[in-house]
């Protein structure tokens, strides 16, 4: 099941007391896997000329900066308002997923109230990434209030950031990065002025993953996903 498509989760209610359900899901096995279905292309290890680097995306580096990891879902509490509402049967899991960490990141009431539109469905998981790389809730919701297809606002949301970047670094270099704390010495800063100050510190390269999940440095030259 892709967090992206569409599964209510009642499933989880007739297991467990309306009373844990909350605590149930984010120690469940669909929250967990929503995690690593997020976090697939954000962060791992590419090669070139048999020479070993990390990559990093930008949402990866705004969760870190955030003084998250990745490699572990983030906790979020669930008031008990909260889980009547989300799971009532109108939400799917995707966008509860959503919902828990817009609570985990401490979102905006603004924020949240986009990501509790029933309607959302399968865009909610991508308005929490825009959401987190800093979009304005107002350029999505001029996309949400739309009258198009539900196909095309997933387009144009996805769009809204334009092409992910990532951050190429070598291994040699990754052992500094994380020793530096570099995601929280430049967490007052934006993303690009942050990149810039890790490529200066630690000779990164600002690249985009093409179609087959390689990277592309600025120099045209191509990293393999491992």
């Amino acid at each position: 099941m892709h967090i992206f498509e569409e599964a209510s989760p009642t499933i989880i209610g007739q297991m467990v007391t309306p009373k844990n359900i909350g605590d149930f899901f984010l120690e469940s096995s669909y929250y967990f896997y929503c995690w690593d279905d997020l976090m697939e292309l954000e962060y791992g290890q590419c090669v070139r000329n048999k020479k070993k680097y990390y990559f990093i995306s930008e949402f990866a580096e705004a969760i870190m900066k955030r003084g998250f990891f990745c490699d572990k879902p983030l906790y979020a509490e669930f008031t008990e308002e909260q889980i009547q509402k989300y799971f009532s049967g109108e939400y799917s899991v995707g966008q509860i997923f959503a919902l828990a960490i817009s609570q985990a990141l401490n979102f905006t009431p603004e924020q949240v109230e986009v990501l509790e539109d029933k309607n959302l469905k399968c865009l909610a998981v991508w308005i929490l990434y825009d959401m987190v790389l800093g979009t304005d809730v107002r350029d999505i919701r001029e996309i949400l209030n739309k009258p198009i297809f539900i196909e095309e606002k997933e387009k144009q949301i996805r769009n809204l950031h334009g092409k992910r970047h990532y951050l190429l670094i070598s291994q040699e270099n990754w052992k500094m990065v994380t020793e530096w704390n570099a995601w929280n010495k430049c967490a007052d800063d934006g993303t690009l002025n942050c990149i810039k100050n890790l490529r200066g510190n630690f000779l990164c390269s600002d690249a985009v993953m093409d179609d087959d999940y390689n990277l592309i440095d600025t120099n045209e030259n191509r990293y393999l996903s491992i």
